[in-house]
């Protein structure tokens, strides 16, 4: 029940920050008008922009589920907009190629053990570790010369003594030099 309530209260959070309409004529209608030009389609901007708020007003599982019913999914793909909530970034991309944000993945249930891709249905073998909702970007940062060897040998077992996993699935970047280098090239393999 508190998944269900947190999923419908994110849900209205985001309709209420990022009004439909006004996201579309920021994003997207100025490209549609030019295209409607271009192609000479007439009211291509006035169909999309009210396909674009009916599925954007809608619950994340149902915006789903209208998306599959728009026909083959499994051959589309876009880069730039989770399918989802058609406002964030997508950072995870599950075995079919399509492309979600943390939030989708979390809405759609275990994000660890998401079965199948919610647009397609093809199984997913993909598990996600996902950071923490308030994390910023991660940064190790690996170097020194060969005297540092111990230190940056005891930093990283120190690392791998405290976390869960891999060291590497709890930093989004790893910056090295000189010697560091090597200790990065040891954790990622």
């Amino acid at each position: 029940m508190v998944g269900t309530s947190s999923s419908l209260f994110v849900n209205i959070l985001i309709q209420k920050a990022f009004p439909a309409k006004q996201v579309f004529a920021c994003l997207y209608q100025p490209l549609l008008r030019e295209i409607q030009f271009t192609v000479g389609v007439p009211r291509l901007v006035t169909s999309v922009e009210a396909e674009f708020t009916k599925l954007a007003s809608t619950s994340a599982p149902s915006r789903f589920t209208a998306l599959a019913q728009c026909g083959d999914l499994k051959q589309f793909r876009a880069p730039g907009s989770c399918f989802g909530c058609l406002a964030r970034v997508p950072s995870n991309t599950l075995t079919c190629n399509h492309r979600l944000c943390d939030s989708c993945l979390r809405i759609n249930g275990n994000p660890n053990s998401l079965t199948k891709c919610p647009l397609c249905g093809i199984i997913n073998e993909v598990h996600f570790h996902l950071k923490p909702p308030a994390a910023g970007v991660r940064i190790l940062r690996l170097g020194g010369e060969i005297h540092d060897t111990r230190e940056i040998a005891a930093l990283l077992n120190t690392l791998r003594s405290k976390l869960f996993g891999p060291v590497y699935h709890y930093f989004d970047i790893v910056f090295c030099s000189g010697v560091g280098i090597f200790f990065a090239v040891m954790m990622l393999c």
